[in-house]
């Protein structure tokens, strides 16, 4: 089972709107005052790329964290695969997805489930726990 299909629009439409920040550095960060640097760099961003090591994502809990890095990785792949056949395509509807994730109305028909879990967390999970299974 690959890592592919749908996503976590609500956090890929954050990201694309507001932009993925590169920290313009390419030290390895090893103290409070390249942390401090850092966090100030990544302000409110919840996912901040860093030059030659990789990302860091951010999160009101760790599944949120741990949901943003899936994104993330999954928006890089997405636009890996974008330049490779010729760059990225626009999305021609992208005013009504952000119309369903900016107002009151049910996203998916306005089914609630049971669980205490996010939503987006139940999906990462799941998927998870497919891909690490296989």
């Amino acid at each position: 089972v690959g890592m592919v299909g749908a996503y976590d629009g609500q956090a890929s439409l954050r990201m694309s709107d507001t932009g993925i920040p590169v920290y313009p550095r390419t030290v390895t960060i090893v103290n409070d005052e390249l942390g401090a640097d850092f966090m100030e760099f990544m302000g409110t961003k919840d996912v901040c790329l860093l030059k030659g090591h990789g990302m860091t994502t951010a999160g009101k809990t760790v599944e949120e964290a741990t949901s943003n890095s899936l994104t993330l990785f999954r928006f890089a792949r997405m636009n890996y695969l974008g330049q490779a056949i010729g760059g990225p395509r626009e999305v021609p509807d992208i005013e009504e997805h952000r119309a369903r994730w900016t107002d009151e109305r049910p996203r998916w028909g306005g089914r609630k489930g049971t669980s205490t879990e996010p939503s987006g967390w139940r999906h990462e999970r799941r998927r998870l726990e497919e891909y690490f299974n296989d």
